[in-house]
């Protein structure tokens, strides 16, 4: 069985016939070997006892079998018809599948509590492209509750693509729904000099008071508003305040609009920390155009890979405006002695400080 191994692999691969990609314990060394030491760290970063797992690219089902072994219900797919079948003899458990992992097939899956997909992601962007891949990253969150995301980069591997390590986790906050993405560095293999991501909390829907916010195209938001008048006079507020901001890097960017709705910039997950460098230029961006947003909070706060961005103008007005407010718009953030963006953002810091 194993003879058969390499025999569909991708064009420039570094497969090699007849050795199965992750190792086999007691039966044969891989192109990568300490297998079940990435699956032991996958259990340290999450718990994976009693959660549906899916091994999105298994190969021969190494670190499908060690999950499986730690209290996961694993599912393994793979490509390669060969992979698979070695899979099922060696390291059972797992319920395995040979599937082409692509756009199509990401779309039909149903949800799991976990997926890995590890050492894969580049393969894809080799065969289909780059967009592709990342159409498929964008919608995997609609299928997983957390993400544990790694791939080769520049200078890494036979098939790179053209991010350094550090600039995956901008690719991941700019091209995923999840709102909460963390760096956890390398493996601890001794050798695969990548690191490991945690996605989590994936943006579906949001329902709001007055609005629904859901995940449009990759890279967009669409805001859908309710159907009362001051609602739709919140869309309009929306939509003034994104083309006022229109030319800051520090706010998202109103794509498209409609009677009900606006679509704007994905700005990424929740930020954990406000640069100086950011703050100042969102205060003087926020001064410029006379306006304050009175509701600056950690909520509101994103990071898009590259800087902070502040969101949720609905309730922002220009210098001199009168419009209706909540007794607690802004709270518990906001300056007791009125609404001040400055302290707000101060405020929001300090939260942000303390939740690391």
């Amino acid at each position: 069985m194993l003879e058969l191994l390499g025999r569909q692999a991708i064009p420039g691969s570094s497969v090699t016939q007849g050795v199965p990609y992750q190792d086999i314990p007691g039966v044969s060394e891989g192109h990568r070997n300490n297998s079940r030491m990435r699956a032991n760290r996958v259990a340290e970063l999450i718990d994976v006892k009693g959660k549906t797992v899916l091994d999105l690219g298994c190969n021969v089902g190494t670190i499908s079998k060690r999950l499986h072994e730690l209290g996961a219900k694993v599912f393994g797919v793979d490509y390669d018809d060969a992979s698979i079948s070695v899979a099922r003899q060696y390291n059972p458990g797992p319920q395995y599948f040979t599937e082409t992992i692509d756009l199509p097939f990401i779309r039909s899956m149903p949800h799991y509590d976990v997926i890995v997909w590890v050492s894969q992601f580049m393969w894809l962007a080799k065969q289909k492209g780059l967009e592709h891949a990342l159409d498929c990253l964008w919608e995997i969150g609609k299928h997983c509750d957390t993400l544990i995301f790694e791939t080769a980069g520049r200078d890494d591997g036979s098939a790179p693509i053209d991010y350094s390590q550090e600039e995956v986790f901008d690719l991941l906050c700019a091209n995923s729904i999840f709102r909460s993405i963390e760096d956890t560095g390398q493996w601890n293999d001794l050798w695969t000099p990548r690191n490991v991501f945690v996605c989590k909390e994936p943006l579906l829907k949001h329902d709001g008071l007055w609005a629904t916010v859901t995940p449009g195209n990759r890279g967009q938001l669409v805001k859908t508003f309710k159907d009362s008048a001051f609602a739709q006079q919140l869309k309009e507020r929306t939509s003034m305040f994104l083309k006022l901001l229109d030319k800051y890097y520090f706010f998202p960017r109103l794509i498209s609009e409609d009677d009900t709705s606006v679509t704007m910039s994905w700005e990424g997950p929740k930020a954990v920390f406000i640069p100086e460098y950011d703050k100042r230029l969102i205060l003087e961006a926020l001064r410029d155009r006379r306006i304050t947003h009175r509701d600056i909070s950690p909520d509101n706060l994103l990071w898009n890979g590259k800087n902070v961005v502040l969101i949720d103008f609905a309730f922002a007005v220009i210098e001199g405006d009168v419009t209706n407010a909540s007794h607690d718009l802004g709270k518990p953030f906001r300056c007791p002695h009125g609404f001040n963006d400055e302290y707000s953002l101060m405020q929001s810091q300090a939260q942000l400080l303390r939740r690391s």
